[in-house]
């Protein structure tokens, strides 16, 4: 948890309000305690994003309430 806060690369990434196809998106999976990102995704556009969670097969899901709920972040890369 919290490997998104403290990665030494963050600088790189700025917060962004409305995402693009190609945006990072964070999520805090946690229902308890402080939400920290520990799950992401990139957002494909059209309302869907791809994500991986380990031992399974990547998959593209629709961004809806249940993932929006989630976010903690989206995120652009600047350089």
């Amino acid at each position: 948890d919290g490997a998104f806060e403290t990665n030494s690369e963050l600088h790189k990434w700025d917060r962004v309000i409305n995402p693009q196809p190609g945006d990072g998106i964070l999520f805090a999976m946690t229902t308890n305690g402080p939400a920290r990102a520990n799950h992401a995704g990139v957002y494909l556009g059209d309302g869907q994003f791809l994500h991986h969670f380990p031992n399974r097969a990547s998959t593209v899901s629709p961004l809806d309430e249940h993932w929006r709920s989630r976010v903690a972040a989206y995120m652009r890369h600047n350089g």
